[in-house]
């Protein structure tokens, strides 16, 4: 064996060359006996070596064939495979070189015949003292020793240009990916455009004003009246709705080479523009008829309703008359505004009446109304009272269309003229129940109750006009004895039955006097008549005198004319049939002592009923 040689010689590139040549040329050979080195194999030996008795001569290199094979034996014989136990392999870069603890020997190859072999451009094979069984025909004292590594330029140059083409071919693609976005948001809307609720990314200007508009296709305007409802269609009056200049707008704003940002979320809400005929809107108008002259009926004017004194303003019914210029404009801006209906009524379209329930006039209407229901009438019928009711009143007073309100006089003379009808009874005729319980007809000619007319037309209307609060008596012409409501005899009367030539007083409903009679001489045509009547007056010690006669009496109380009661001191006898052949000339006589007695019962007015 060669002894260790310390000098270092430093190998050319050419050298490094000539042996990787030589280390090549002995792939088939060993350093001893059956030893081979194969091309791509590491020194592979079939006999074992005794580590202190190898020939270095004989020794074959050992490859690192992959990049992350590492071999280090420390004076070892293996079975099969060994190298002299003072070789070890290192590769310091990329995992693969040869290293070995001997002094003598360096081998490197360019991965050609596979002796001592890296894979990577960058691999070195660095010996510091051995002994290679190489063939190569370097002496074994010399010492190989390389200052620095030397990468395989060939290796290195293609990875360098697969990296190249690599970038080259990203940068390409991104910069072709980046164009085609710039060129397709020259055409579309961004990714993430919202508008009015819908999602028009990637859709054209024109796509997405299709679509909003056909959302109007089928629009229609309904114009709701006081008096129903109308309508009018889109097709009727060339109705269209159009989005473009607002999504113009919206597209102008899309930088296409700023595409990149539209991974943000945009929400737009836009307007559009309207277009119809105004001339066909006008004609569409005009067939609905509801703005027809003939077809309107105006505002009522306020009334007045009054519950006891209370009197309440009543607005008074709304009419149908619109204002031609503010439904026209009502319409129009519900459909540039597309709504499907509008209400003219809100709209105030409508042309309000003169007067409503706010207006000063109606107001002071009111109160003045207020002043005149203040009065208060009572009718005196003897005990009985018949009030004047406010509703009747109210009657009475007029308000003009102005809201002047006056006392109506003829209103006045109505009242009281229905007012005679229901409670005179002068004239008419009634029921009367006889002594013996008979119910019969008298019919009162002079008897009764009668106002008069003119008289009382003009105290109730001062009266109402003062806001006056009375009872009294009106004005009458005759008046009863009595009233409750329908009877006008009452219960103090008195009563004679011509059939019977009866006379009866009652006073109070209790029989106070009853006395025969003698009425009129019915042969002589002088037949006292039947009916009601009353006292006109009573006087004691007249005379009665007639056309053939003058008689002195002591107790005279006429009811019907020169017809009354009265004591007859030249008669003896009364009652029975006396009337029929020596009766009186109508009056109706009694015994002295019973006309005393009706002269102290009987009062001016008492009803005297008299029948056959």
């Amino acid at each position: 064996m060669n002894e260790p040689n310390n000098e270092k010689k430093e190998l050319t590139v050419d050298e490094i060359v000539a042996l990787y040549s030589n280390a090549s040329e002995a792939g088939t050979d060993s350093a001893a006996g059956n030893n081979t080195v194969e091309g791509t194999n590491a020194a592979y030996v079939n006999n074992p070596i005794d580590g202190a008795n190898a020939v270095p001569e004989q020794v074959s290199a050992e490859v690192a064939e992959n990049t992350s094979d590492l071999v280090d034996t420390d004076n070892t014989s293996n079975a099969n495979n060994s190298v002299n136990s003072g070789n070890a392999y290192y590769s310091p870069n990329t995992d693969n070189a040869i290293d070995t603890n001997n002094y003598n020997n360096v081998g490197y190859t360019d991965n050609y015949n596979n002796v001592s072999y890296t894979d990577n451009s960058n691999n070195v094979v660095n010996t510091v003292n051995s002994d290679i069984a190489m063939n190569t025909g370097i002496d074994s004292s010399d010492v190989y020793h390389i200052e620095e590594p030397v990468a395989v330029k060939t290796k290195k140059k293609k990875g360098k240009k697969i990296l190249k083409i690599s970038l080259c071919t990203f940068f390409g693609l991104l910069l072709t990916g980046y164009f085609v976005m710039v060129y397709l948001m020259t055409r579309y809307l961004y990714p993430n455009t919202i508008i009015n609720g819908g999602d028009f990314s990637f859709e054209t200007v024109a796509a997405a004003d299709e679509y909003l508009d056909s959302l109007y296709a089928d629009y229609n305007l309904d114009i709701l009246l006081r008096n129903g409802k109308a309508n009018v269609k889109a097709s009727d009056i060339d109705y269209k709705v159009c989005f473009l200049k607002e999504l113009d707008e919206i597209k102008s704003k899309q930088n296409p080479f700023l595409w990149f940002t539209c991974y943000e979320r945009r929400e737009y809400t836009i307007d559009y523009e309207v277009s119809y005929s105004d001339e066909k809107l006008k004609g569409a108008i005009d067939n609905l008829g509801f703005l027809k002259e003939e077809n309107m009926t105006a505002d009522e004017n306020p009334t007045f309703e009054v519950e006891g004194s209370i009197v309440n303003i009543i607005e008074g019914a709304k009419g149908t008359v619109l204002d031609n210029n503010m439904t026209l404009s009502a319409i129009k801006s519900a459909l540039n505004d597309t709504l499907y209906a509008v209400n003219l009524e809100e709209k105030d379209c409508y042309m309000e009446g003169v007067f409503t329930a706010e207006s000063k006039n109606v107001v002071d209407a009111k109160n003045k109304i207020d002043v005149y229901l203040m009065t208060e009438v009572n009718y005196q019928y003897g005990d009985y009272l018949i009030n004047v009711p406010k509703e009747e009143i109210y009657k009475m007073i007029n308000v003009s269309s102005n809201f002047n309100v006056t006392i109506n006089r003829a209103k006045v003379k109505e009242y009281v003229v229905d007012f005679a009808a229901s409670h005179d009874t002068y004239g008419t005729e009634r029921k009367f129940r006889t002594h013996d319980g008979k119910l019969i007809n008298v019919l009162g000619k002079s008897y009764g109750w009668q106002i008069d007319i003119e008289t009382e037309v003009e105290n109730l209307y001062q009266d109402i006009i003062a806001g006056r609060t009375v009872t009294r008596e009106p004005a009458f012409t005759n008046k009863a004895y009595t009233y409750n409501g329908t009877d006008d005899i009452g219960d103090t009367y008195c009563e004679v039955d011509l059939a019977n030539q009866k006379v009866y007083c009652y006073i109070k409903g209790s029989l106070a006097l009853e006395s025969d009679c003698v009425s009129g001489n019915a042969s002589a045509g002088h037949n006292t008549p039947g009916g009601l009547y009353c006292i006109k007056n009573k006087m004691l010690n007249a005379v009665l005198r007639g056309q053939d006669y003058a008689s002195p009496v002591g107790y005279w109380m006429p009811f019907n004319g020169g017809i009354g009661f009265h004591d007859a001191n030249w008669r003896r006898s009364f009652g029975g049939e006396i009337y029929k052949r020596n009766g009186s000339h109508g009056c109706v006589n009694m015994p002295i002592p019973k006309a005393r007695d009706l002269y102290k019962l009987v009062v001016k007015g008492m009803p005297v009923v008299c029948y056959w």
